[in-house]
């Protein structure tokens, strides 16, 4: 999960090719604008604490968990002189200068004599914090239909804090949206609904063309009935013969290219370039369109076992210039598995769905040999009423959906809870305990469901607890508080549960924490330690992440745990273009690293004996923002680019064919300083070796050792091979 502040930066960026119009705006007005981002979906009243005292009014939240939009209804008691408002925490992270931030905000104040509520005009504004710490308030009264909006840029208002320079640096954040009473000194109450927040910017790119998929992996129906996998994943053997595609021209190119012409029946001439991520020539394709603009082509698919990136990029003659210019070029991958697929346990994967993911994405883990996956049901969620326990409906229905498929949830019980220690971290015995109360009402609702429980997630950094900033509480002494008393609670619900405590900290930046709860005695009450040994950009082997694990595991044993058990429960590889070690080329590129250190890492890992679990973070793409590492984990694509797959799920798929049921070995005789050599053993196969150049700069190395046959890590026979470079290579 990152850290929950990570999380809360996490946006839907919508591609262009996909945007749906913005509810409220004119025409001749969405004309003038791209939509960067997507309005808030699957609208989660969690992640939108309202702050309690101070300047903020009286709040509470009256609408239901699942609904569209946050009710909540305020009291503005006038009993200062100081201003009132309402502050809602949104953070949402702005990497650089040029946009608009809209918000879609009603306010209606309460008649006291007729007990309705009517619509007033109540000042919006935005507040952001840049790197330095500087806050800077915009005013949002730029109407865009029924939004608000105000530029992302230095405060015209006052600013305050950081280097108070009065200039808005990036990357920033809008950490609030604060509604300010207008009446001072006079009571009031009123109803404030929220729904949501868009970024817009001025339109540069103009699509010329929108390519949409149509059977036999029709998108609208993620799942294709004659393979039973879902879409753009197929199994050797039973691969379609073609994917039949519509292209449609924008509707603003074609008038654009009447008006030029004076002919409305003669129609653009289009060429579709068709070309893969390993540099083989394009193809062409004059698309043959139909007076209304729109053309069908088919695109035919390989039929071997291996992992496809197309580059489908549109080509025509600019009415006014007659210049060949390029439209949006449009990635389509798929993924062809081998025969079959065994679920690996030991390889897991974390997930979103307690927050709105499709859960449809399910389909996706039993291919790839996935069984475990990692999601949450946070306190405050469950514990909205002091004392009260509430059940989401969706829990229930991701964890029974899961179970039909053969999943096997791993679920933090985490996060601050505003009734406790005022949302901190919970240190006081009232509050403890009420941690303890919501593990047991998680643990009794879903007995025979879930069977393993993680407390917290990397509580050290501060995560899911109020004033994470200036955080004092979360101290390994508390931790260890917290970890005994939930223990307790959950067993005494479910006897069978299995807890994994340490909270998932990063292994060598947090070892400090780490020693000082094992010396504490944390794992009395738990059969597992979790960390979360994230090292990119930087490789497994060269940051010594067999070595560190190890360093874990032995200061368990040092103390008194005799057979360490060490959940890897959050790690990961971004592929964004986004610098600072990252390989800013092409995005096929990018992602084939992420494959390469998806099976690197677990290679290392599963060779450490005592890590029984190794959980990627994650498996889809948390947005569309190609500079952002946040939205850039999965092994999926964007629900945007309708879940296709990327490198690291075909690598995925392939790894846990080899790996299922079996013992790795880092090879003792040929392992060297410039050769990664590991043994993969597998009781009913033959000895496996997987091996990688260590080199720099993709050197090769020779190999050292006889086979009979060399396949890549994306299912690929490899003919002629002599030498690896870093792309790990399974020889049979």
């Amino acid at each position: 999960m990152k850290s929950l502040y990570s999380f809360l930066f996490l946006l839907a960026f919508t591609a262009a090719l996909f945007a749906d119009p913005v509810p409220g705006m004119k025409e001749d007005t969405q004309a003038t604008f791209e939509k960067r981002f997507a309005p808030v979906a699957n609208f989660d009243p969690e992640f939108y604490p309202i702050p309690q005292g101070g300047q903020a009014c009286i709040a509470k939240v009256v609408s239901k968990p699942d609904d569209a939009e946050m009710v909540i209804d305020c009291e503005f008691t006038a009993s200062t002189n100081e201003p009132e408002y309402l502050s809602i925490g949104t953070p949402y992270f702005i990497r650089k200068p040029g946009y608009l931030a809209a918000v879609d905000v009603l306010v209606e104040e309460l008649d006291e004599k007729t007990g309705q509520y009517h619509e007033v005009n109540y000042p919006i504004n935005l507040r952001f914090v840049d790197p330095s710490g500087e806050w800077h308030q915009v005013r949002a009264n730029d109407p865009i239909g029924k939004w608000m909006a105000g530029p992302v840029e230095s405060s015209r208002d006052p600013h305050w804090g950081g280097d108070n320079d009065g200039t808005l640096q990036f990357p920033c954040s809008l950490e609030f949206i604060v509604v300010d009473h207008p009446h001072p000194n006079i009571p009031r109450k009123a109803r404030v609904t929220f729904r949501g927040v868009k970024f817009f910017r001025k339109n540069t790119v103009e699509p010329v063309i929108t390519l949409t998929e149509q059977g036999p992996a029709v998108h609208l129906a993620l799942e294709a009935p004659e393979t039973g996998l879902p879409t753009h994943v197929y199994r050797v053997g039973s691969v379609p013969k073609g994917m039949i595609f519509e292209a449609k021209l924008a509707p603003e190119f074609l008038k654009k290219f009447e008006v030029n012409e004076g002919n409305a029946d003669q129609l653009p001439e289009i060429t579709l370039e068709v070309s893969a991520s390993n540099d083989q020539p394009a193809t062409k394709t004059p698309l043959v369109l139909r007076k209304d603009g729109t053309a069908s082509f088919s695109l035919p698919l390989s039929r071997k076992v291996g992992f496809q990136a197309l580059i489908l990029t549109p080509k025509y003659a600019d009415p006014e210039t007659g210049e060949v210019q390029m439209g949006q070029p449009v990635k389509f991958t798929y993924s062809v598995l081998p025969k079959e697929s065994r679920f690996d346990d030991w390889l897991g994967i974390c997930t979103h769905y307690s927050q709105g993911w499709n859960l449809e994405t399910q389909q996706f883990l039993p291919p790839a040999g996935i069984r475990f996956f990692r999601d949450e049901m946070p306190w405050s969620r469950c514990e909205r009423e002091k004392g009260k326990y509430e059940f989401d409906p969706r829990w229930d229905e991701y964890i029974d959906l899961a179970r039909e498929k053969g999943l096997e949830p791993l679920l933090i019980l985490d996060y601050a809870n505003g009734h406790y220690d005022g949302g901190d971290f919970p240190h006081s015995d009232e509050a403890v305990q009420g941690f303890a109360n919501y593990c047991r009402a998680i643990a009794t609702h879903f007995k025979g469901r879930i069977k393993y429980y993680e407390i917290w997630n990397e509580w050290t950094g501060g995560c899911g607890m109020g004033n994470f900033r200036e955080q004092k509480n979360n101290s390994p002494e508390n931790y260890v508080k917290l970890v005994a008393a939930a223990s307790k609670a959950l067993r005494e619900a479910d006897p069978d549960c299995f807890i994994i405590g340490g909270g998932g900290d990063h292994h060598t930046y947090h070892f400090w924490a780490i020693e000082a709860q094992i010396k504490l005695g944390v794992m009395k009450y738990c059969d597992a330690f979790s960390v979360h040994p994230y090292e990119y950009p930087n490789t497994p082997e060269g940051t010594q992440m067999a070595q560190n694990l190890q360093k874990v595991l032995d200061c368990m044993k040092a103390n008194g745990c005799a057979e360490p058990k060490l959940w890897l429960t959050e790690l990961g590889w971004p592929t964004h273009d986004g610098g600072n070690g990252f390989p800013s080329k092409d995005a096929a590129s990018r992602e084939a690293l992420e494959a390469q250190m998806f099976v690197r890492a677990a290679l290392t890992c599963r060779s450490v004996p005592g890590v029984q679990k190794f959980c990627w973070y994650d498996l889809k793409n948390d947005g569309t923002d190609p500079t952002y590492n946040e939205n850039n984990f999965g092994i999926i694509h964007h629900d945007s680019y309708r879940f296709q797959p990327k490198a690291a799920y075909q690598a995925a798929a392939v790894l846990s064919g080899y790996t299922a049921g079996a013992e790795v070995k880092r090879s003792a005789k040929y392992f060297t300083d410039d050769l990664a050599v590991y043994e993969i053993q597998r009781p009913d196969s033959p000895l496996v070796y997987a091996a990688w150049s260590l080199k720099s700069g993709n050197a090769p190395v020779k190999i050292p050792f006889t086979f009979k046959k060399a396949v890549s890590l994306y299912g690929e026979k490899l003919d002629g091979v002599t030498e690896v470079k870093n792309e790990p290579v399974y020889f049979e």
